[in-house]
């Protein structure tokens, strides 16, 4: 298994650096030019003499090595991962696109089953960027043979990142639908929502949204875009529906931090704040938590007590069960009350 997963990435890292070649292009457009060689069953496109004939000869024979060997979606996401990465290196990606990592992927989607009790789900991450954090928990919630049905939806106004969470998810064969637009502009869906996800990214959105009717935008000057991406996540909820969201841990810390406060006593009910293991993060300002809201409705009221705490590192195996358990009784409690 280790030999083919090594070979694969050499595989598709050899493509990719062949096209960047031949393209004198970064290594995250040549990325996107492979994986859409690959999502169309590896023809290999050819566009004023570029690739040249030699290296269409190696690109197909590297696609075809890689397509005849993705025969589990696992497989293909962990080495989409190491590919990402490079990427990352390589571009000096914009910190709000860095990759969610696993640990975080899978807390998250371990709370999605045991919250959810419906046949059919839906779900939206608001800022999909690479759908490494959607791919993840999707893959989960497909092993939740009680579900019959999930429909996901994928919002980012990068294209860049619509393009790579695509390939991502067609070669995973997940049947996601993206979405190439502003999460803060105006939002709807025929489905029903019920949950909302996203890694949040955190700043200054570039724009005044004074007039978008937004509560937790400020009176003056910019806004947070994470306040506001909070809000918009819980509005296209469905009644009683969950956001999860990752933030920075100290978001309830910050001077401006009384007007997302006032919406969420005013709006919804904030249910849960659980700080993730420090080691997944570089430093303790890159620290995030999980913040978990729901939405009020008929089978929603406020969770006594909140879920609040710490989760253990992954590597501290019996303390990570211990507040995987922890949390997995407190959903069973706020179901049974």
């Amino acid at each position: 298994m280790v030999n083919n997963i090594n070979d694969l990435y050499k595989k598709l890292n050899d493509s990719i650096e062949l096209l960047r070649s031949e393209l004198k292009s970064s290594y995250l457009d040549a990325l996107i030019e492979v994986g859409d060689d690959l999502c169309d069953h590896g023809v290999v496109r050819v566009e004023n003499g570029i690739p040249s004939v030699k290296v269409q000869k190696k690109l197909q024979e590297n696609y075809n090595f890689i397509l005849s060997s993705i025969n589990e979606p696992k497989k293909f996401r962990e080495i989409f991962q190491f590919i990402l990465i490079n990427a990352l290196h390589n571009d000096k990606f914009d910190s709000n696109h860095q990759l969610t990592p696993d640990t975080i992927a899978y807390i998250m989607g371990y709370m999605i089953n045991c919250l959810n009790n419906k046949t059919n789900l839906s779900i939206v991450d608001i800022s999909v960027g690479t759908g490494n954090l959607l791919a993840t928990i999707l893959n989960q919630l497909k092993e939740n043979h009680n579900l019959l049905n999930i429909r996901s939806f994928g919002i980012d106004n990068d294209e860049s990142m619509i393009a790579v969470s695509n390939i991502n998810f067609t070669l995973q064969n997940l049947n996601t639908v993206l979405i190439h637009q502003d999460s803060l502009s105006n939002l709807s869906f025929k489905d029903s929502i019920d949950f909302v996800i996203g890694d949040l990214p955190v700043g200054y959105y570039p724009l005044n949204v004074q007039n978008r009717g937004y509560k937790t935008s400020f009176d003056d000057g910019l806004s947070y875009s994470h306040y506001l991406l909070i809000e918009q996540g819980m509005n296209i909820l469905s009644s009683s529906g969950w956001g999860l969201f990752l933030v920075p841990s100290n978001i309830f810390n910050d001077k401006k931090s009384e007007q997302l406060l006032k919406w969420i006593n005013d709006n919804v009910y904030l249910q849960g704040i659980i700080n993730l293991p420090s080691d997944i993060f570089k430093n303790s300002k890159s620290q995030k938590s999980l913040l978990l809201l729901q939405k009020k409705g008929k089978t929603a009221r406020q969770a006594n007590p909140v879920l609040l705490g710490d989760i253990a590192s992954f590597k501290n195996g019996d303390s990570f069960k211990r507040n995987i358990n922890q949390i997995t009784n407190w959903i069973n409690e706020l179901k049974e009350n």
